[in-house]
């Protein structure tokens, strides 16, 4: 069980790590595995007091992956799609700016 519980922490202490530098891919997927494992964790223990404890580090991180979901979702919003086309050669469609005459 101790290797278990050293490998929940390791997970979610990847997965901080991963929300830290924006790779809010990698997280969710530490996230969701360290839950699981704590899922696992919680049925397996008898003691009511220590299942209480592991039901709240269980909520705790919970809450940590729904805000990195949220974040993820806000930054996907944000972001806008150019497609393939190079900064350089994008067409600018600003109606305060007149086109060149033509000669």
């Amino acid at each position: 069980m101790a290797v278990q519980i050293n490998e929940i922490c390791d997970n979610i202490t990847l997965a901080r790590e991963m929300s830290m530098l924006g790779n809010y891919d990698s997280a969710e997927v530490y996230y969701e595995f360290a839950l699981k494992m704590i899922s696992r964790l919680i049925i397996i223990i008898s003691e009511p007091a220590r299942k209480n404890n592991w039901l709240q580090v269980q909520n705790k991180v919970n809450k940590e992956y729904d805000q990195v979901k949220e974040l993820k979702n806000i930054l996907q919003t944000l972001r806008i799609d150019t497609g393939d086309v190079p900064v350089g050669v994008r067409k600018r469609d600003d109606p305060d700016i007149w086109p060149s005459p033509t000669p």
